[in-house]
């Protein structure tokens, strides 16, 4: 199963591992509207914590954290025209 979207949230993929367990693979995907798709990914099927986890970049694709503590991405999938643009 791939979730992705806004925010997972702890206490749904708690519940859906309650359901489920390890009967089947659970990943949590991250990408914003600009990269098209998705550009991370992590198999949080037996994550605990209290934030669920974005995950690593896909093959193509760099995230960096600015100054700011934004998230950068970086692949050809990414939408031109946000370079240098105001929020």
């Amino acid at each position: 199963m791939i979730i992705g979207g806004e925010t997972a949230r702890p206490d749904a993929v708690r519940r859906r591992q309650a359901a489920v367990g390890g009967a089947t693979w659970l990943f949590n995907t991250y990408g914003p509207t600009e990269t098209t798709v998705g550009a991370t990914a992590a198999d949080v099927t037996e994550w605990s914590g209290d934030i669920v986890p974005i995950g690593s970049p896909h093959a193509g694709v760099t995230c960096r954290i600015d100054d700011n503590g934004e998230l950068l991405i970086g692949a050809a999938g990414v939408a031109e025209g946000y370079l240098y643009r105001p929020n």
